[in-house]
């Protein structure tokens, strides 16, 4: 949404508001009053697609990058990387397993640069306050961290180890929903971010109604107490841009990063490898980390153990596709390329294979 367009476009501010898991046809007039006006007086985009898989930090990163995760390297919210740690998995949403490899490995965690790195190099900051987790919060701007506010991480610094006591900390959450830290990360914004001139962009990210749909249902009252106090967090930045005279200097984008549907069942990936191994008596250690399938190391017989496990996955009732990194397995049946889903790969964190289609895990 465009506030104005009014003054020149390079002094522009442009504040994103990002509210978690939230489905366009959620936002009501009587639950959400103050963003149903909002998106009436707007830009609709109705061609939106979330990045795969559709999880947070995987959206997060390609919001910030514009490139899919096939280039810019973060490819699930859990991950398998050799070499780091002691069994190769990072998990993305703990920022001490992102600035762990930023300083171990011998690469960039984010392998594209960032909408905070293309805006330091002009001289211009990226200003972030979230509720999320503090890995969600950080891959906005991985490289600065000391202009990311989360109320679970200072990030190591000292400057925002005395943000944080200015700030106090988050009061305790009196309902299922997590209104105390969605209302600490938007005052934050205002009181910190807002009437910095260094910072021409900035993001506010609400964790819910992320949280409360997927520990209470889609339509539960935990999901509308959770819309409500996001159309609050929203009311309250707004009042504070007219308050502080901004309204004609500041473009507004109000996004999600992915929706939510209603499933009848969850399985876990990990189980089923495990009794594909025993079943199929494979030698080549494979590793699961969230909808992925690695190879721990190739052995000899990995392609032809892989063509095995890939066919026994197709057995299977929850399984529809299959898709794989090599071309070798193209030719097999219902077998289609990684790149379908994550875009042209340029790296080496691509899994063996994704999906598989029609399983949630």
């Amino acid at each position: 949404m465009t506030l104005s367009s009014q003054h020149d476009p390079s002094n522009r501010l442009v504040l994103i508001i990002g509210t978690d898991g939230l489905r366009p046809d959620s936002v009501a007039p009587a639950i959400m009053p103050t963003c149903a006006k909002l998106m009436e007086r707007g830009t609709l985009f109705t061609s939106f697609h979330a990045a795969y898989p559709s999880e947070t930090r995987v959206s997060m990163t390609t919001l910030t990058t514009g490139v899919y995760p096939g280039r810019h390297g973060v490819v699930s919210n859990l991950m398998y990387i050799q070499g780091f740690g002691d069994d190769g998995l990072l998990q993305t949403g703990n920022d001490k397993h992102l600035l762990a490899y930023s300083g171990s490995m011998s690469e960039p965690f984010i392998l594209k640069p960032t909408l905070g790195d293309r805006l330091h190099r002009h001289g211009k900051r990226l200003a972030v306050a979230a509720s999320s987790s503090p890995g969600a919060s950080l891959l906005w701007n991985l490289n600065h961290p000391g202009r990311v506010i989360n109320p679970s991480s200072a990030y190591g610094t000292e400057e925002m180890e005395e943000l944080h006591r200015q700030l106090g900390p988050v009061p305790e959450e009196r309902t299922a929903v997590k209104k105390e830290r969605a209302q600490w990360a938007t005052r934050s914004l205002i009181d910190i971010h807002l009437n910095n001139e260094q910072n021409q962009v900035m993001v506010l990210w609400l964790s819910e109604p992320d949280a409360s749909q997927h520990d209470y249902g889609i339509g539960s009252p935990e999901h509308k107490e959770a819309l409500q106090a996001v159309d609050g967090c929203v009311a309250e930045i707004l009042h504070a841009i007219e308050r502080e005279g901004l309204s004609e200097t500041i473009d507004i984008l109000w996004i999600s990063d992915h929706g939510h549907s209603t499933i009848q069942a969850q399985g876990s990936l990990q189980e089923h490898l495990q009794r594909a191994a025993e079943e199929l008596q494979l030698q080549t250690r494979f590793v699961t980390a969230g909808r992925y399938i690695y190879a721990e190391e190739a052995l000899e017989s990995t392609a032809v153990e892989v063509k095995a496990l890939i066919g026994w996955l197709q057995s299977q009732d929850w399984c529809e596709l299959v898709f794989a990194r090599d071309a070798q397995y193209s030719d097999l049946p219902d077998v289609l390329a990684l790149e379908l889903l994550l875009g042209t790969i340029t790296h080496e964190r691509a899994p063996l294979l994704a999906g598989p289609a029609g399983m949630e895990s």
